[in-house]
């Protein structure tokens, strides 16, 4: 299980790597393509924010105002964003973890740990 120190050492690695990488792939193929890259990258997660987070807002009223629980499609929604919010940072490592975000059958494997671990961290006690 991670902890929250180790969650603030991965947030803290992610954009040393992330630096690190890019420097790397700047050297291979070039700094203009790499720039050409990163903003691309950018203006895809702008979009696509853009796109999901009306569907998502939406949709997340619709069932509220029907008395629904969220459902799956919510919760594909929230990586579809998350995906486009780790796009728009620059580096290649955060866009990695965002086209994981992206694909459903990588998401379906991340909603499975992610409920596991809520299942888990949130179960209550039942001593009596």
């Amino acid at each position: 299980m991670m902890t929250l120190k180790r969650w603030l050492l991965l947030l803290f690695l992610l954009p040393i790597c992330d630096i690190i990488l890019v420097i790397f792939i700047s050297h291979a193929i070039g700094f203009l393509y790499t720039l050409l890259l990163l903003v691309a990258s950018f203006l895809f997660g702008i979009w696509l924010i853009k796109r999901k987070g009306i569907q998502v807002f939406r949709s997340f009223q619709q069932q509220i105002h029907e008395r629904h629980v969220p459902s799956d499609s919510l919760f594909d929604g929230l990586f579809m964003i998350l995906g486009g919010l780790l796009l728009i940072m620059p580096g290649f490592l955060s866009d990695l973890l965002a086209f994981f975000m992206l694909f459903p059958t990588s998401r379906t494997v991340i909603k499975r740990k992610l409920a596991r671990w809520l299942r888990e961290r949130f179960s209550f006690y039942r001593r009596y």
